[in-house]
């Protein structure tokens, strides 16, 4: 077990992930990794048993939720949820067919009430050319300049979040405005940054000031 996340809820609920498992690199012959969670209905004094994620919800690959606090809505369309980015190596998953060039951040909200994940459709702006372009929607959000590593998320406006991402990029760190549309759906548009100088890739929570 590793990498450990813990969502709290107003109503006592508090969820607890971690991955579990072979780890990030493998084949599809090599025993699974799994994304696992548990849920305490009483701020933390019991819990219960374990639970497996469905492995389609981050395409069959292998992956883990980003350690740390996890973003929980205050308002909109999935107010009351917990809003989370899976990343998933480009390795396929135990029996699984899949395959990836670039490392994927899979966006999904917990629902405390029916004890259920469920994953968000990301639409983005690519080009076509000419200056022109064009919405794509995926079921992940990719960026195939940099890589995008573990996640965390603030909720900055009704249905507005920030995405910070750990990055090879310029200043080790990649931002996006994740705008929701509806409870299932979001458009990703990256911010521009500038004076962040990180000595290396790392993590860091996301505070709203």
């Amino acid at each position: 077990y590793g990498d450990a996340a813990v969502a709290s809820f107003s109503n006592g609920t508090v969820v607890a992930t971690a991955i579990h498992g072979f780890g990030l690199a493998g084949s599809s012959t090599d025993p699974a990794t799994d994304v696992v969670w548990k849920v305490s209905r009483d701020n933390g004094k019991s819990w219960s048993s374990e639970y497996t994620m469905d492995r389609k919800l981050f395409g069959g690959l292998r992956g883990n939720i980003s350690p740390g606090n996890i973003c929980v809505a205050n308002e909109g369309y999935i107010k009351g949820k917990a809003l989370v980015g899976l990343r998933t190596s480009t390795s396929p998953n135990y029996q699984s067919r899949s395959s990836a060039s670039h490392q994927r951040i899979y966006c999904l909200t917990y629902d405390p009430d029916e004890n259920k994940w469920t994953q968000v459709k990301i639409s983005v702006q690519e080009s076509t050319g000419w200056g022109s372009t064009e919405t794509k929607t995926y079921d992940y959000l990719e960026n195939t300049s940099n890589y995008l590593d573990e996640v965390q998320f603030v909720q900055v406006a009704k249905d507005q979040y920030i995405l910070s991402a750990r990055s090879n990029a310029s200043g080790n760190r990649l931002f996006y405005r994740l705008t929701f549309t509806s409870a299932i759906e979001a458009t990703a548009t990256m911010i521009s940054q500038s004076g962040m100088n990180l000595a290396n890739p790392c993590n860091g929570d996301l505070i709203k000031y």
